[in-house]
């Protein structure tokens, strides 16, 4: 259990360093492309759709840190259970969860690979790479998910020991 973990811990840093990249890239293209309009009166093209394309990437890989930090929405309208019902609701609220993120990651592949042929307007990238985020994210809300649910299941209240 301490090497998974250490590799939950890992996992946390590598993602919280990738969402910080991600966040100043975005800010630097916004901040480049407002500095280019107003004192040099010109504009770049690709400025607005590159970080577009970085908000959309950065929600849907970042919801899983969100859901493990307690950010995302929830019912908590049985909570108050204790013991093997509290565990039973879990688990009952996890499986079709579970499920419908598998659904949205093959079907998020499955609309990716369609678009892949069109390309975007300023950068000339393929549609499929901004596609992909939706499959990716549902991927990784889903990992999230079931370690959530194995941390409550277990029994610990809140998952301090893996942030």
């Amino acid at each position: 259990m301490r090497t998974l973990n250490g590799l939950l811990r890992f996992y946390n840093h590598a993602m919280y360093t990738l969402a910080i990249v991600s966040v100043l890239a975005i800010l630097l293209t916004v901040s480049v492309q407002v500095a280019a309009r107003y004192l040099f009166g010109t504009s770049f093209r690709w400025s607005e759709e590159l970080s577009r394309y970085l908000l959309v990437w950065t929600t849907f890989i970042f919801a899983g840190n969100a859901l493990t930090r307690g950010e995302l929405m929830a019912l908590e309208l049985l909570s108050h259970l204790c013991g093997w019902k509290r565990r039973a609701i879990i688990v009952l609220g996890a499986v079709p969860a579970l499920a419908a993120l598998l659904v949205v990651t093959y079907y998020g592949y499955l609309y990716a690979q369609m678009n892949a042929t069109q390309t975007s307007p300023t950068l000339g990238i393929s549609a499929f790479y901004l596609y992909m985020a939706l499959p990716v994210g549902s991927a990784l809300l889903a990992l999230h998910f079931i370690v959530q649910t194995a941390v409550a299941v277990r029994g610990q209240r809140n998952n301090e020991d893996i942030r």
